[in-house]
Order: structure tokens, then C-alpha cells, then sequence
């Protein structure tokens, strides 16, 4: 072990940020201690930087528990006396600390031979403007335990101070950042190892485009890869990127629906150095026709220079996907993820397949509504989406209701008569009644294409008013109601 005295507290300089990446402040690769200083003074009274050290607490390059390059910083000598290890930041480093949000350090205790403890206990933010303030409400911040035996542990310890940031002066003269440590009593051991200091930015993906498409045919509980003929693509930005991309060994996408449910999955294989070419990872994959395997990602592009990146995936089963739908991408335990509406999932002009809803959820979804008074009679008709999980029901047997503002317009049984194949359902100019009054019902239910029309004529007082209305439709264990904006004449 190479050890070098470097004072009591850390004052940090920054390591080059690559294109927008982790600014890494403290790697310790060598002896020189990366700038960082020891302090003796209490932590409420802290000075400006720099400050002479006078006490037994020494700094030492070390190699247990490093997590970036190979060697960490150990402390050692901490009393039960709270101690501190700050960070001054010059110039450069205000610059990258205003520019991201999190600071974050890796933490390491050591394999114990003897009873024990040791804590981060809090980390203080000084700053013009803000002041000084504890960034954990809850003491200590990290706290270990070791004994005979205990296994060496690490964790990485993060305070975000994005609400700091709007009370720090712009242009700041000065930020520090205090560590508070503190040891057990009586125990052998007191070392602490440090490695990979860090000011960053939450991963942060951020969709920009999205499409979704089902098709024909729906791959529900079937092993027939010809049945998964559903798609996906999203484009977007990445705003931070792991601080050494040397380290990811894959990719992972998931695409998450509304409920939770992972309805897609795959992990790429990635090496920086040989995967990546001019900033640019691509990833190409042809299905073969022939003999498809399931769904994947047949491209991918992640741009680290432009921060972009366009996924394309074909063959899946997206049975159960709605919105707002999760994307996420891991670059290897580097998590970003975005979560998307209808809005952008296909446009704001269209939703998301309500096909993919099929025998998974009741569903209902109006695409076009218009009510209209006259002279003689009253109007309605709706278009939309259904899906029904019991695909099977046949309508020519049952009630089936359709629900407008006030008015249920009611269907009796034998009205539909059903297709010679498929689940498709078509009545015409039936009377229906509504609350007593009469209009002639045409409508059409197709639970294999998710879709219905109704129109209703020779109605009246039909609801006309502005804002909401609800409409529903109702038939077996199907009940579903959705409200309708007057003015789109949708319900999305």
C-alpha cells in the first residue's frame, strides 16, 4: 500500500467530464490525493478553504473497495468525534457542480476482523446564497457495522440539491461540500474507503417520438412466433451518460406498461471500445422469416456525442400494453427511463392500439363523437375502440346498452346477428329505448378488430352540452364508460 499524508478534510478537484458525463472528483489513482483536504474545525463553524490539518486522522491510497480505476482513498484514525472531509470547488468545478444535480460518492467498509462500527453521518452543502444546510434530515446518511467475520460492503452515498441550486448565486465564489464522519468508541478499526466522488446528472432519457403498432393477428398465450407480428420505435434524447462507459458490458431495454406488467424485454451485448465507432453505438438485426425466434430490437442507435437515441423492435407481442407506457434503457446499472402519453405515443391524433387490450382488459375508447339537435329528430354517432377480454360473448343473446350523457339506449336480445366468422356483431335501425323515449340504433361490434360504430337517429333531447359527457356501453361482464370532450369529440 502506497500511503501519502494528504490532511484531514476532502477538498476535490474535478476529473474531465467527457461530453457530458459524470464529472468524476476524486479517483485516487495516484498519491497525490486529487486535491482533496482534511479539516479539524467543527462542522458548524467550517472556514475558507484551504485549512492546515493538526490531528492524527491520515489519508492513504488504498486499493479495498474501488469502484472506479483500481485504488480508493482510506481514512483512518476517525474518533467518536464527528469529523469532516470537505470539498472546495474552483472554478471549473462550480461550473460542473451548477451544470448538474447529485453528488454521489462510493463508500466502502472493509471485511471486519473486530466488532464495530463506522458512518457517513451527514453531508452539508455551503454555498452564496443558500447558506449551509445538512442535505439528510434523517442521521446518519450511511451507517456500518462490522464484526468478526462481516463481509467487505459497499454502497454509494447521493444527496440531489437540485432545490439548492435555484438559491445559489449565480456565478457562485465558492461551494464546498462537507462530509461528516464519525466511528464507534473502543472499536480497532476505524477505516473508511472512498472511491468514485462524482457531481452528476439523474439519468435522464426523454422521449421524443413513439410509435406503437399492432397486428392482425394477436400472439395472446401462443408460441406461434408467425402471431407476433407487433411493433415499436422511439426516439429521443439521453441527457447524462455513465461517468467510464468502459464499464458497461450490456444494454437493456424494457418497455413497461401502465400496470407495471414488462411487456418486452432485451439485452444487447456492448463494448465500448469495439461497439462504439465515432461517438455512435449500432445495432442491426435481421429476423429471419423462415425461422423467427420471438420479437427484437432489429435497430439501435445511441448517439454519446449528440445525446440521441432510436430503438426499432418488430415480431413482438405487446398484448397488454396502454398508456402511459415506461421505456428504459439500463447501460449496465446506469437506469434511464421516460415514461409517455398518448399525446406522443403515436401522435397526439392517435392512440395507442386499443387491439392490444384484447382478451387482457375491458377497454373502451371513443375516436370520434357528434351529437347534433333538428327540426324532426335528434342524432348520435360514435366511433371507437373496444376490447373485450371475453371474446367469445355472443351479443346476439344479450342486452346491450349504449350510454349517452343522460340517455341509455337499450338493445334488446336477438337484435345483433353475428358474421358467419370472427366475432363481428351488426344490428340495424333497431328501437331502442331510451328513458322512456325511442331512436333507431345501428351499430356494429367487432371484438376481434377491437372497434364499434354506433348511430342513432329519430332520438330526442339527445345532450348536447359543452364539456364532458359520459358514454358507455354495457353487455355480460362488459360495463365500460368513458367521458367524451365535446368539442374533440374524443375521450384521449
Amino acid at each position: 500500500m502506497c500511503k501519502k499524508q494528504i490532511c484531514f478534510c476532502l477538498a476535490l478537484v474535478l476529473g474531465v467530464a467527457f461530453n457530458g458525463y459524470a464529472g468524476v472528483i476524486g479517483n485516487w489513482e495516484d498519491t497525490s490525493g486529487d486535491g482533496w483536504q482534511g479539516w479539524t474545525t467543527d462542522n458548524n463553524s467550517i472556514g475558507p478553504l484551504p485549512k492546515t490539518l493538526t490531528t492524527n486522522i491520515t489519508y492513504s491510497q488504498a486499493t479495498i473497495g474501488h469502484t472506479l480505476g483500481s485504488s480508493t482513498l482510506e481514512v483512518s484514525g476517525v474518533t467518536s468525534n464527528i469529523q469532516c472531509l470537505a470539498i472546495a470547488l474552483n472554478a471549473a468545478q462550480r461550473a460542473d457542480f451548477m451544470a448538474n444535480n447529485k453528488f454521489s460518492i462510493d463508500y466502502t467498509v472493509a471485511a471486519g476482523t473486530t466488532g464495530g462500527w463506522n458512518e457517513i453521518y451527514n453531508i452539508a452543502l455551503n454555498a452564496p446564497g443558500y447558506g449551509w444546510h445538512d442535505q439528510f434530515t434523517t442521521a446518519p446518511a450511511k451507517h456500518f457495522d462490522f464484526w468478526s467475520g462481516s463481509a467487505q460492503r459497499t454502497e454509494t452515498v447521493t444527496f440531489d440539491y437540485t432545490a439548492a441550486k435555484a438559491s445559489i448565486t449565480p456565478n457562485p465564489s465558492y461551494i464546498q461540500i462537507i462530509l461528516s464522519l464519525n466511528s464507534g468508541t473502543g472499536t480497532s478499526s476505524h477505516e473508511f474507503y472512498f472511491d468514485n466522488a462524482r457531481l452528476e446528472s439523474s439519468p435522464v432519457l426523454t422521449i421524443k417520438k413513439c410509435t406503437v403498432t399492432a397486428g392482425k393477428t394477436q400472439a395472446w398465450d401462443d408460441t406461434d412466433y408467425s402471431n407476433m407480428t407487433d411493433a415499436f420505435t422511439a426516439s429521443g434524447t439521453i441527457s447524462v451518460f455513465p461517468s467510464d462507459p468502459n464499464t458497461i458490458s450490456h444494454i437493456d431495454v424494457n418497455i413497461v406498461s401502465a400496470d407495471g406488467n414488462s411487456v418486452f424485454f432485451e439485452p444487447i451485448d456492448f463494448n465500448y471500445a469495439h461497439d462504439v465507432k465515432s461517438n455512435k453505438f449500432t445495432h442491426k438485426y435481421k429476423i429471419d422469416k423462415n425461422n423467427p425466434a420471438g420479437g427484437a430490437i432489429t435497430s439501435m442507435v445511441i448517439d454519446f456525442k449528440k445525446k440521441t437515441f432510436a430503438i426499432s423492435a418488430t415480431n413482438l407481442d405487446l398484448t397488454g400494453l396502454y398508456c402511459p407506457l415506461e421505456l428504459s434503457i439500463s447501460l449496465g446499472d446506469f437506469v434511464l427511463s421516460d415514461d409517455v402519453n398518448e399525446a406522443i405515443v403515436n401522435g397526439p391524433k392517435t392512440t395507442i392500439p386499443t387491439r392490444l387490450m384484447r382478451m387482457y382488459k375491458d377497454t373502451l375508447v371513443v375516436n370520434k363523437a357528434k351529437a347534433k339537435h333538428s327540426a324532426s329528430s335528434d342524432t348520435l354517432s360514435v366511433t371507437g375502440d373496444i376490447a373485450v377480454i371475453d371474446t367469445d360473448v355472443n351479443l346476439c343473446s344479450k342486452d346491450v346498452n349504449f350510454v349517452w350523457g343522460g340517455q341509455m339506449f337499450s338493445v334488446p336480445p336477438s337484435s345483433f346477428k353475428a358474421s358467419k366468422t370472427g366475432h363481428l356483431f351488426k344490428c340495424s335501425k333497431v328501437v331502442a329505448d331510451a328513458n322512456g323515449n325511442t331512436g333507431l340504433v345501428t351499430a356494429q361490434v367487432d371484438t376481434d378488430k377491437a372497434t364499434f360504430t354506433l348511430s342513432v337517429t329519430g332520438a330526442d333531447a339527445i345532450d348536447t352540452t359543452s364539456g364532458s359527457i359520459p358514454f358507455g356501453i354495457s353487455f355480460a361482464d362488459f360495463n365500460e364508460t368513458v367521458p367524451v370532450n365535446s368539442v374533440t369529440g374524443r375521450s384521449w
